[in-house]
């Protein structure tokens, strides 16, 4: 999912839409992409107790999207 809108209120200003970029990927796509590792520590489900499915879907933020490699 790309260019998500919200709304944002800043000081002393009036209401202004600003776009921000949401990437959503699954763990069979982390898998493939060789970056599984990092996003299991990134959400932080490193206990063997975490099940994740194979089709879940992670939410990550543009900054945590470049961290990782994907754009």
């Amino acid at each position: 999912m790309r260019d998500v809108s919200y709304v944002k209120k800043l000081p002393d200003q009036a209401e202004q839409e600003v776009d921000i970029m949401k990437i959503i990927i699954t763990q069979k796509e982390a898998l493939d992409r060789h970056i599984w590792d990092k996003l299991i520590l990134m959400f932080g489900l490193q206990d063997k107790e975490d099940d994740v499915w194979e089709n879940e879907q992670f939410i990550l933020t543009e900054e945590q999207a470049r961290e990782l490699g994907l754009i």
